[in-house]
């Protein structure tokens, strides 16, 4: 297995989408079920000690899915009133975070099923919203973990 070394800075990040009792077993393929991103948070980190440098965050208004089901809610917190109070349009938050990002690489949890970067992929295709990123930055911080002794298959995001 090749070494992955981390960059001297580069982003965290992870999204919340829609999801309902038991569409993960169904892999969304229900009646109205789409991984819709609804919360997204990044950190800027830089450094041997990883010191945050910067923070990203922000609600999304849902435009396919009529109304936050309320198992999304359960399992973040997130309401479907504070979406309409802070959210804003994939649209607009694309680019927004794409400013925050640049060309760093972009880490969050992933698996054989894909990570956080596709689902964000996923959205934009489903929205018809131009992808800034290219695949290749965003990567799996999960292999970085099991490089360094972490079982991985025992955690998950």
């Amino acid at each position: 297995m090749r070494k992955i070394d981390l960059p001297d800075t580069f982003i965290v990040f992870d999204l919340e989408w829609t999801a309902w009792e038991g569409s993960l077993e169904r892999k969304w393929s229900g009646p109205g079920e789409y991984r819709e991103i609804y919360d997204i948070g990044a950190a800027l980190v830089s450094g041997p000690e990883f010191e945050v440098r910067g923070t990203f965050r922000q609600l999304v208004v849902l435009e396919l899915v009529p109304e936050l089901p309320q198992y999304s809610t359960d399992l973040t917190g997130i309401t479907q009133q504070e979406i309409d109070e802070g959210g804003i349009p994939f649209k607009e938050m694309v680019p927004a975070f794409k400013k925050f990002a640049g060309e760093l690489n972009i880490y969050s949890w992933g698996s054989a099923k894909g990570n956080d970067g596709d689902k964000f992929a996923e959205n934009c295709q489903l929205k018809s919203v131009p992808n800034p990123f290219l695949a290749k930055q965003f990567k799996n911080i999960a292999e970085v973990f099991q490089q360094h002794g972490i079982p991985v298959q025992d955690y998950h995001s």
